[in-house]
């Protein structure tokens, strides 16, 4: 839920994001709610993660998956697998 991480990764402003997060919760129940939050080398961290879990339990009532980002090596000519 850091704005410049999330900026830094996507392009975009964060703004968005939390307004579909925060409108999602209101029309979908809680248990069928699942938010996962990714570690993603370079961009964020274990600090930035406990924070956008707090975020989440306290403004979506919901328990976040914790989870680690793994990216797949490529070269320039190749899509990813």
């Amino acid at each position: 839920m850091n704005p410049d991480v999330y900026q830094a990764y996507t392009g975009v402003t964060i703004e968005h994001m939390k307004d579909n997060l925060l409108k999602l919760s209101r029309l979908v129940p809680k248990e069928r709610l699942h938010i996962r939050i990714p570690h993603i080398t370079h961009y964020n961290d274990k600090y930035y993660m406990a924070y956008s879990k707090m975020w989440v339990e306290d403004h979506l009532g919901v328990k976040p998956e914790l989870f680690e980002y793994l990216e797949l090596p490529y070269n320039e000519d190749e899509k990813r697998v």
